[in-house]
Parts: C-alpha cells; structure tokens; sequence
C-alpha cells in the first residue's frame, strides 16, 4: 500500500509540475488515519485585472482564476488513480485534496 500511494504522489506531482511550475506545486500524504490522501496546493499568479478588498475578500476575477485552475488540475489528474469512497448522495468521492492559492 505505501509503495502505490508514494508513486500515485509521485505521478501527480510529475503532472502539476509541468502545468504550473516546481515553485508553485506541492503534493503530499495525510497524517495519521488519512495517510492515503493525496493533499495538493498549488500557488498561481494574481490576475491582472484583480480588484480585491484589503479584507481578503476574492474578487470575482480572483474567484474564477481559482475555480478554473482547480478543474484544470482535476481534469490533468484524471488517469490517475484514487482510492473512491461513496457520499450520503449517491456519488463518488476521490482522496484528493486540491487547494488553489492566489500569491500575495
């Protein structure tokens, strides 16, 4: 089990890297019970028509920037194979965590 969780890791931190650079991706195991998770951060560029608050509110182009980049991310990461759990809704769930962060 280690060994296919480190390589799963490994093949999705090859795939963001090559999307969004070595300084701007992060891949990582949980800790303890959640050991098999697959916790990625990934860090992008403010956009250039940002008009934020100074209260840390996201502004709308802000907001789009980060939801594009995370289906981005999940649409790369596609092939790559999860451990799946079923939700109260019927669905499928991934033990993938991503979090997209805009630098400040």
């Amino acid at each position: 089990m280690k060994t296919d969780v480190v390589t799963r890791n490994k093949e999705v931190k090859r795939i963001l890297l090559a999307l969004y650079g070595r300084e701007n991706v992060s891949v990582r195991n949980g800790r303890g019970t959640s050991w098999g998770w697959c916790d990625v951060d990934i860090t992008i560029k403010r956009p250039a028509d940002c008009s934020c608050e100074p209260e840390g509110f996201y502004c709308d182009a802000c907001k789009k920037l980060l939801h594009t980049t995370r289906i981005e991310a999940e649409t790369a990461l596609k092939d790559v194979e999860f451990y799946k759990y079923p939700d109260d809704m019927g669905g499928d769930n991934k033990e993938l965590l991503i979090q997209v962060h805009i630098a400040r």
